[in-house]
């Protein structure tokens, strides 16, 4: 269960929240809190609820966090996973906290190897999730427009961003709108979706200092074209300055641009040698 915040100060709600949701649900406790040593786990109104429930707190060193690594690792795992989200799909990145939720969506169905190759949702509901219909995030869905007129598109296109935790429903984002609703009547375009082919690359100058020596998408035409040393083509001089020659154009003249039609005669028509060759006005 992940839950979003804005500021620090909110943790102990979450914290009564996921407490209340452990006891009511899974007829269980909190016995055991480990964490750091952030301010927000340490804060003396969350200390005092803790010491009234009975629950023994573990902090780790200071400057350690290999010493809280489940919760270190589980957060770059979901972080990878909505960056590879976001990325594929092409979607802004304040959709975050969608891609966030809906990678723990994915792994709470997906086998887990701690859990012998069940999933979490078979573990704790005791029975296999339903997989079937599963879409892509961010591809086009075409939602129901209900108050749409007579002459106008009875549909109106946005985009997945999963499934609803508290309704059967899905997650549609609207791009003219830049907000998410839960809707019914989706109709899905799978081959509606951003795909790594139209990404490019990024250069190096752009990139942060740990990134400057990998690559990134690179594609696989130019990896090809670089590994042929035949298709690599090889420039003579000799030829080149012969080619140079030939596209040189002339230096501009004064000459007239547009020549009139008396030139053009001249130039053609050539002049008789006496007068008898000259024709005569009216004959013929």
């Amino acid at each position: 269960m992940l839950y979003f915040q804005e500021k620090k100060s909110q943790t102990f709600k979450s914290y009564k929240k996921d407490e209340a949701l452990i006891k009511t649900q899974h007829s269980n406790q909190i016995k055991i809190v480990h964490s750091d040593r952030g301010g927000e786990f340490t804060s003396k109104q969350i200390t005092q609820h803790q010491d009234q429930k009975g629950t023994i707190r573990e902090l780790t060193v200071h400057d350690s966090p290999p010493q809280n690594g489940t919760a270190e690792r589980g957060m770059r795992t979901h972080a990878k996973r909505a960056r590879a989200l976001l990325l594929a799909s092409g979607l802004p990145c304040f959709l975050w906290e969608e891609a966030m939720r809906h990678t723990t969506w994915l792994q709470n169905h997906t086998p887990a190897q701690a859990l012998a190759g069940q999933t979490p949702y078979k573990a704790k509901n005791k029975r296999k999730p339903h997989l079937g219909g599963i879409h892509e995030f961010g591809v086009a869905a075409y939602v129901k427009d209900l108050k749409a007129g007579k002459l106008e598109s009875r549909a109106q296109m946005g985009r997945f961003m999963g499934y609803d935790s508290e309704s059967k429903g899905y997650r549609i984002y609207w791009p003219q709108k830049r907000s998410v609703t839960v809707e019914r009547n989706v109709v899905f375009n799978e081959n509606d979706v951003q795909t790594l082919e139209n990404f490019t690359n990024i250069q190096s100058d752009l990139l942060a200092e740990g990134e400057r020596d990998k690559v990134i998408q690179q594609p696989e035409n130019n990896i090809e074209k670089a590994e042929d040393p035949d298709s690599q083509s090889v420039s003579h001089p000799e030829t080149e300055h012969k080619i140079n020659e030939t596209n040189r154009t002339p230096p501009p003249s004064n000459s007239v641009p547009f020549p009139s039609t008396n030139d053009k005669t001249a130039e053609t028509t050539p002049e008789p040698e006496d007068e008898s060759q000259q024709p005569l006005y009216g004959q013929g």
